[in-house]
């Protein structure tokens, strides 16, 4: 049986380009996803952002993947850039709109202070400041 990090090595950029071809379209919610969260990291001169969908049995789905270019050292550009993209809506297949359920941002970088201030002016929004590992198989703390 392979490890996770064996199985991380094999994977083709080819295939994977070919899945996105022939899976759901970006921006579209597909049939079996009944929740959406979005994954936040931040970087010197942009925030990446994941949104994903989830249904029954632990399935999942990238529903869109964004780079939003900005300044993460300046507060209002976390107002201006980064609170729109969170705050979005997507498409169902069914046509229902959707919203993130709950967005995790990684404080791991240069701008955790920054961080820390936006996800405390938005209480109940169901924000989270989260620390990422480079490393498999460490402890939560």
């Amino acid at each position: 049986m392979e490890t996770y990090e064996q199985e991380l090595e094999k994977t083709d950029a080819s295939q994977l380009a070919l899945r996105g071809k022939h899976g759901h379209p970006l921006r579209a919610v597909p049939r079996g996803a009944v929740k959406l969260a979005i994954g936040v990291d931040v970087q010197g001169d942009r925030w990446e952002l994941v949104v994903w969908g989830f249904g029954r049995g632990e399935e999942m789905w990238v529903v869109d993947d964004l780079v939003i270019y900005g300044n993460p050292a300046d507060q209002r550009e976390w107002d201006l850039k980064l609170d729109p993209a969170i705050k979005a809506t997507y498409r169902h297949v069914c046509g229902v709109e959707m919203s993130a359920d709950a967005v995790a941002i990684d404080t791991g970088g240069h701008f955790t202070h920054q961080c820390y201030v936006f996800v405390r002016n938005r209480p109940n929004q169901n924000l989270y400041a989260v620390k990422g590992e480079t490393r498999l198989g460490r402890p939560i703390k």
